[in-house]
């Protein structure tokens, strides 16, 4: 990621952050586009149950990423959801805390293809524990990739940052924990779909979207692209990306992005500045 090439340079991901800025030499302006800052709940989504992609014309759908193939990925751990972005509820759509960096935790609600006993089923001894040891040591990257991300720090000058992106599509924001009435499992819920907790009651979809969706470009959320802080909820106190230009939000979609004319107006304009 460009920001912590910034940060660090060429350095490897550090145990303990302390930004020296070795790479802002190479660099004056940063402008990102749609990029996920604090992170993304699709990529949660992603490790557990793969991605695909609507079919134009129907209701059907074509995998583009199976969660096999997602869980080889340490670039998808690295994208998981932190700081403001790490929004869990309970059944009663109630704040919920947990460790995303945590073994423990993922083994608990079964996320991803290491704790699928269809497919650790196929896998020799040996491979079964490099899959342990890969998948302690990928999330431990990960955390210590996004706190190297997270330091505070101001960059040298004339190094700025310009944020391009989106704030009128449904983008996943969140996720729903629970268990059905007499059910040992945990469901992860990701979509915005009704559900019965484990009292047995339902609870409506409009109550879910309302607490799973917020305001982006379908994939990355206005509220990770900026990288805000909150001390509390709702309360702004700042972002991570200091020395930033009042970010560029239009409407459009995370793909399409680059190739809105209102947002390459800004941007080419920005480049001929100095």
């Amino acid at each position: 990621m460009i920001r912590y090439a910034a940060m660090y340079g060429k350095a490897d991901v550090p145990e303990i952050p302390k930004p020296n800025w070795d790479g802002s030499k190479y660099f004056n302006k940063i402008c990102l586009f749609g990029t996920p800052n604090d992170g993304s709940m699709l990529a949660l989504d992603t490790i557990t149950d793969g991605y695909s992609v609507p079919i134009l014309g129907g209701n059907r759908h074509i995998g583009v990423l199976n969660k096999e193939v997602a869980f080889t990925s340490p670039a998808a751990f690295e994208l998981l959801p932190h700081g403001a972005a790490l929004r869990f509820f309970d059944e009663d759509l109630k704040p919920m805390k947990l460790d995303i960096y945590d073994p423990v935790v993922w083994k608990n609600y079964k996320w991803s293809a290491a704790f699928d006993q269809q497919y650790l089923s196929t896998l020799s001894k040996s491979n079964l524990l490099q899959v342990e040891r890969y998948f302690t040591a990928v999330l431990s990257r990960a955390k210590k990739f996004n706190a190297a991300l997270e330091a505070k720090s101001s960059p040298p000058a004339p190094l700025r940052f310009f944020t391009y992106g989106s704030d009128c599509k449904t983008t996943l924001d969140g996720a729903i924990i629970y268990r059905e009435k007499d059910s040992t499992e945990w469901t992860t819920l990701t979509k915005g779909n009704s559900f019965r907790n484990s009292r047995g009651e339902k609870v409506p979809d409009d109550k879910v979207k309302e607490i799973l969706y917020g305001p982006g470009d379908g994939s990355v959320t206005k509220r990770s692209l900026l990288a805000e802080i909150f001390s509390l909820p709702g309360k702004l106190i700042g972002s991570l990306l200091p020395n930033s230009s009042d970010p560029f939000i239009t409407c459009e979609g995370h793909a399409s992005l680059l190739g809105n004319k209102a947002i390459q107006d800004s941007f080419l304009q920005e480049l001929l500045k100095d």
